[in-house]
């Protein structure tokens, strides 16, 4: 979401999948469902201006970039990202 936020606020048209309808609804609705300082103002400019918005099912695009979530545990001592 931050990097799609990011990009979005340069000017680039940023179409975001989501298997979750909830976070679709949310982004669409230019919130976010995320914990992310500051992240909702820039989402909520990006989808104002129309650069951002989300959908369930991909759609054609010039470039594709796949994210998946941080594992969030209170255990979590050390992570490696590949």
């Amino acid at each position: 979401m931050p990097t799609a936020a990011v990009i979005a606020s340069r000017g680039v048209e940023v179409i975001g999948v989501d298997v979750s309808q909830h976070a679709v609804d949310t982004i669409n609705q230019g919130k976010i469902h995320i914990v992310e300082p500051d992240l909702d103002m820039l989402v909520q400019s990006a989808v104002t201006t129309g650069k951002l918005r989300a959908i369930i099912e991909p759609e054609a695009a010039d470039v594709i970039m796949i994210a998946v979530p941080t594992p969030f545990s209170d255990g979590l001592n050390r992570m490696c990202l590949i």
